[in-house]
């Protein structure tokens, strides 16, 4: 292995403002400086504490309500600017600025003179989240806020009523307005994994962990019937070109809540097969950047990982052809990125440990996940495809969907994963004509032109 400047690696969007070069690190460049939790403001929040007199709003993050409103309301560029800017807040949870210009593609977001996010904040869609540091905040502060998505209704109110069945399906993933999930350090360290992947990884589609739920990923998405009550999902999954999925599990310390969420892993791999889901986990440790000067303490959260896997191999068997080991992985984030302005050559094939060596003391073992060799193809042929569905998903890296063949979103009547087609509703009348759709989200009527596009010679 070898520490590679970022500066040298090809990237995959070179003229992006935001790439991986030009983004503050947010492991090493200590940004959590205390603890692992940012200060949150609401445009609600912020407007009670100006007028109780405890400081004042910015003019970048604050504008005029009605200004903001009637820009978006004109479904114009911004509308479009705007779905795809909350797609990715509701994708990946929360976010840097700079991740979300990059991974959304619109740099406008790091702008403080564009009315991109500033008018998120004011219409209530988004709260802004800043860094708890003694020290004061350097002059390209805006960079490095945190964006996530607001508890308001303000996207039920304001955007849900205007959108198109694409538009809905395409904006959400064809799942109901989230905000939940609010782990601070933890969401903008995997929103950087996801960044770093998209950028230098020869990969298919990335899915950030509103969509990384066990269920979809194991069950819905191959048309299986998932199990009553799972609730668990991945913090990211990063899809090969041969279909298989990659879930990436980050942790920053190890207890009894991180041995039973490696447990039901095992427990899971043991019930679904690797050929139908193409599933592997990697757990990732990311203890404070401080942690990785003093090797033992580092080397301790290795172990400890380590020994919760084996142990967890032991209690739960899997099928002899089919063993779980050679599904659960784990790696430092050091490993990968070993510095700041760093990637390690391992990074750029996922190189992980696996508990899959011969040696009874030790079997963990260096394997590379993006080597099919290492790890094989599926034998699920429709795993592929979902590329194509995530193709037309907004919180999708464009680049990542450049010469794949989106479904046609007006022919289907059921959304239930991202990952998978939609089901094509080929039921026809005695004219030989579609039935029309029949699954409305969030109450939205059968799909129709958008407000913006109506005339009374439409019919509509």
């Amino acid at each position: 292995m070898s520490a590679i400047p970022i500066a040298h690696i090809p990237s995959r969007t070179p003229t992006s403002k935001a790439r991986a070069i030009t983004r503050t690190d947010p492991f090493y460049d200590g940004l959590w400086q205390v603890g692992a939790i940012a200060a949150w403001m609401s445009v609600d929040q912020a407007k009670r504490a100006e007028a109780a007199g405890l400081g004042r709003i910015p003019k970048w993050v604050l504008g005029d309500y009605d200004e903001a409103l009637g820009r978006l309301q004109k479904r114009g560029q911004l509308w479009q600017a705007a779905l795809r800017l909350l797609a990715n807040v509701n994708a990946y949870r929360t976010l840097t600025v700079e991740q979300l210009a990059f991974i959304s593609g619109d740099n406008r977001a790091m702008s403080p003179q564009a009315h991109l996010v500033r008018d998120m904040f004011t219409l209530g869609l988004v709260d802004i989240g800043t860094y708890q540091r003694p020290m004061g905040a350097p002059p390209h502060a805006h960079r490095t806020k945190l964006i996530r998505p607001s508890r308001s209704s303000a996207f039920h109110d304001l955007i849900l009523p205007h959108m198109t069945y694409p538009e809905w399906a395409t904006t959400t993933g064809a799942h109901p307005w989230s905000a939940s999930s609010r782990y601070d350090r933890h969401n903008a360290l995997v929103a950087e994994i996801i960044a770093r992947a998209a950028e230098f990884l020869p990969i298919g589609a990335v899915v950030g962990e509103r969509f990384a739920d066990v269920a979809n990923l194991a069950y819905t998405s191959i048309g299986d019937e998932p199990p009553r009550g799972l609730q668990r999902a991945a913090d990211a999954v990063l899809l090969r070109e041969d279909g298989a999925r990659l879930a990436i599990e980050l942790t920053a310390s190890t207890g009894k809540n991180f041995t039973d969420k490696v447990a039901k892993w095992v427990q899971l791999f043991g019930n679904r097969r690797w050929d139908d889901t193409g599933l592997h986990v990697v757990f990732v440790i990311a203890g404070n950047a401080e942690a990785t000067e003093g090797h033992h303490s580092a080397a301790s959260d290795l172990s400890r990982v380590r020994r919760d896997i084996s142990r967890a191999l032991r209690d739960w068997r899997a099928p002899a052809h089919d063993p779980a080991k050679f599904r659960i992985s784990v790696v430092q984030w050091q490993d990968w990125f070993p510095g700041p302005g760093l990637v390690d050559s391992s990074f750029l094939t996922l190189r992980v440990q696996r508990p899959t060596g011969q040696n009874a003391d030790d079997p963990w073992e260096s394997v590379d996940l993006l080597d099919p060799r290492q790890v094989p193809t599926p034998t699920n042929e429709d795993l592929p495809r979902s590329l194509d569905m995530l193709a037309v998903q907004r919180f999708q890296p464009s680049w990542l969907a450049e010469g794949r063949t989106p479904p046609n979103i007006h022919e289907m009547r059921k959304a239930t994963s991202p990952l998978r087609r939609l089901t094509v509703n080929k039921t026809v009348t005695k004219t030989g004509l579609p039935v029309k759709p029949r699954f409305y989200p969030e109450g939205m009527g059968p799909p129709q032109l958008p407000m913006r596009l109506r005339t009374k010679l439409s019919g509509h």
